[in-house]
């Protein structure tokens, strides 16, 4: 497969992991914004889970103390100390449970609950890991001021930053992860520069 190949396939994986999981009865929403962040200074670090996530008439934001995030990788990066040339990522999930998450949705403001995931890839373990993300979910709000609830799933990307501390026998401990969201372009418009580039590599060909 030669370079311009290999391009149109990255972008159709793209499109695929941008769409947010589908559900007949959630309403679809991309995530342009807010992060997802933990550290040390909590009570149970790596635990405790601050969220601020911002889309198109979306904003979702949470109780730290009361929610969690737990690590799916093995093994755990926020567990124990890890030696040098381990590879780690940084997958997880977080659980909306505390009964003041808020989520506002098209100007109406509801209790939130649900889950939202996040996915790596594998790195070797540094002082300093960014790696890309994808981010999927499903929030269910009910109406703070009436029986009004809503159903949405939500997807997005970005950078994950994960810092460490290496001590002088060469091991790394986690100290904070930030899985900053990047604004990413609609689905269409992946779909639109797929297109345009798969005819342009269907054109040279000919050409040739």
């Amino acid at each position: 497969m030669n370079t311009f190949g290999r391009i149109v396939l990255a972008l159709v994986v793209i499109v695929w992991l941008a769409l947010p999981p589908t559900d007949a009865h959630a309403v679809s929403v991309v995530m342009t914004g807010g992060s997802i962040h933990m550290d040390t200074t909590t009570r149970v670090p790596f635990d405790d889970v601050f969220i601020s996530l911002q889309g198109l008439d979306f904003s979702l934001t949470n109780n730290f103390r009361l929610d969690s995030f737990q690590f799916s990788g093995t093994p755990n990066p926020g567990a124990a100390p890890l030696s040098p040339g381990t590879m780690v990522d940084f997958t997880g999930q977080t659980s909306l449970l505390a009964p003041d998450d808020l989520l506002v949705f098209n100007g109406v403001s509801y209790r939130a609950s649900g889950t939202i995931s996040v996915t790596t890839s594998q790195a070797v373990v540094t002082s300093l890991i960014t790696e890309p993300f994808t981010l999927a979910g499903t929030i269910h709000g009910q109406s703070l001021s009436g029986p009004q609830t809503v159903d949405l799933s939500i997807g997005g990307s970005g950078l994950v930053a994960a810092q460490f501390l290496q001590f002088p026998a060469g091991f790394f401990e986690l100290r904070s992860i930030t899985y900053e969201i990047g604004a990413i372009p609609e689905p269409g418009t992946w779909l639109l520069l797929g297109s345009g580039l798969a005819g342009l590599a269907g054109w040279r060909r000919m050409k040739r």
